[in-house]
């Protein structure tokens, strides 16, 4: 019997750091609103969305360290069984600076803000507002990991020319580089903003958007919260995704010559990170209809999808029920539309708040209850 035991890095070792500024000039899209072609809402100057945000930078820092111990057991002249454990904790992500944020459905339903960002939507935690416990890190970190591991391999006539072999481990997995970029454009810090269908198309983009063009921006802890602007959001007690794996093999030496092999192997993945739509737009068919005062025909479009948002713009005293699917484990992402009925989504894709619509969006039914 033999027993080894080895720590794989330094304690605990970087596995990545990164500072890098971004910009976005200032995009224009097309989707075909108005004639039906992309190229023709081009023409006439009447983009569905523009987008702009402020110089950011995304600083990322993640440590990793892993250790094992390991034995070999040879049981009986023909059976050998090889087995570990191995120990890897999450230490998590770090944001140096804090820039990153958290929404608690329960903070968002009674109301209450940020001590750190006063201005910040209800719901809304940074590092330092209580309720969050995850220091400068998206989520807290976990020290609990382990991950088993056994093998065996058998002669069952002890002539060695026949072998059975099975094997089964866990293998924990941890976000990539430049998983958590997403919360570099998020306000106050960020200020990546998207106006969908502006009235104003080329000439003035920013034309009849709330408080008038919010560029340029100043940083602070008053800093003014715009309207539409992405939020990433990520459940502060996570459990890093792991995977089984197995397999089963058979060989046979026929001759001097030939061998025949046949193997199985199966695995499958726990905790496997993934969006979630919690308020998309609702599809409403047909036309005309009229949603909160305003008439659209046909009723579901891209141009009226906040409109359709399960929480959308309604009074300020708005109480939401809802039986949309709970939060689950991956990305996630809400943008302002008021301070009180702050609506909540988990998109596909998100770019300065800009949803692109899924078939998820019909999953969704939610009461709102209101006070006029």
């Amino acid at each position: 019997m033999r027993f080894i035991a080895r720590r794989e890095r330094p304690i605990p070792a970087p596995i990545h750091n990164i500072w890098i500024y971004l910009n976005t000039a200032g995009p224009f899209t097309f989707n075909g609103q108005v004639p039906g072609l992309p190229i023709a809402d081009f023409l006439i100057g009447a983009p569905s969305s523009f987008a702009q945000n402020t110089i950011s930078q995304d600083r990322e820092r993640q440590r990793y360290f892993g250790i094992y111990v390991q034995d070999s057991w040879r049981i009986t002249p023909r059976l050998t069984a090889n087995y570990g454990l191995r120990w890897e904790p999450y230490f998590g992500t770090v944001i140096p600076r804090g820039w990153v944020s958290h929404f608690d459905m329960n903070a968002f339903m009674t109301g209450m803000h940020s001590t750190v960002y006063p201005n910040a939507p209800a719901g809304a935690l940074y590092p330092g507002d209580p309720g969050y416990h995850a220091g400068n890190r998206p989520m807290k970190p976990r020290l609990n990991d382990w991950a088993p591991r056994i093998g065996l391999a058998w002669d069952p006539r002890g002539n060695g020319r026949m072998t059975v072999r099975a094997s089964w481990g866990m293998f924990y997995d941890m976000p990539s580089t430049l998983f958590y970029y997403g919360y570099s454009n998020e306000p106050p810090w960020g200020q990546a903003i998207t106006y969908n269908s502006p009235p104003g198309g080329f000439s003035d983009p920013w034309f009849g958007f709330p408080g008038g063009n919010p560029f340029p921006y100043t940083f602070n802890k008053n800093s003014a919260f715009p309207k539409q602007a992405p939020y990433v959001n990520v459940p502060l007690d996570y459990h890093p995704p792991y995977l089984n794996q197995w397999n089963l093999s058979v060989e046979k030496q026929i001759g001097a010559n030939w061998l025949a092999k046949a193997s199985y192997i199966g695995t499958n993945t726990i905790h496997f990170w993934s969006p979630r739509a919690l308020n998309p737009s609702v599809y409403i068919p047909g036309g005309p209809c009229t949603i909160n005062g305003q008439t659209f025909n046909p009723c579901s479009t891209t141009a009226n999808s906040q409109q359709r948002d399960c929480c959308s713009r309604f009074s300020t005293a708005c109480r939401v029920i809802s039986r949309c699917s709970p939060i689950t484990p991956g990305r996630t992402a809400y943008r302002i539309l008021g301070q009180r009925c702050l609506p909540v989504r988990i998109p596909i894709r998100t770019i300065g708040g800009s949803i692109e619509e899924t078939v998820q969006e019909r999953t969704c039914a939610t009461s709102l209850i209101c006070q006029q």
